[in-house]
């Protein structure tokens, strides 16, 4: 692992069960369906892959960390 490596990705404010959040139960504009009924924003699908990509440079194809800031208030909130 060189010193450019990534070590974390950091995600936040992406308000879990909110319907502005980045996954929502309806379909709208900006968000792709999932197949299980889900609907994923368009952003970050694109950001995942982003990850995916620098991932697939790392030693074990992974990167180590994943950190989830905040918003975890709507996400308790969600109803099934």
């Amino acid at each position: 692992m060189s010193s450019r490596d990534p070590v974390a990705v950091v995600i936040s404010d992406i308000h879990i069960g909110d319907d502005a959040g980045i996954v929502r139960r309806q379909a709208a504009k900006g968000y792709s369906s999932t197949g299980t009924g889900l609907f994923v924003r368009d952003t970050f699908l694109e950001f995942q892959e982003k990850v995916a990509t620098a991932a697939a440079g790392m030693p074990n194809k992974r990167i180590p960390y994943l950190i989830l800031n905040g918003d975890g208030w709507p996400l308790s909130l969600s109803q099934p």
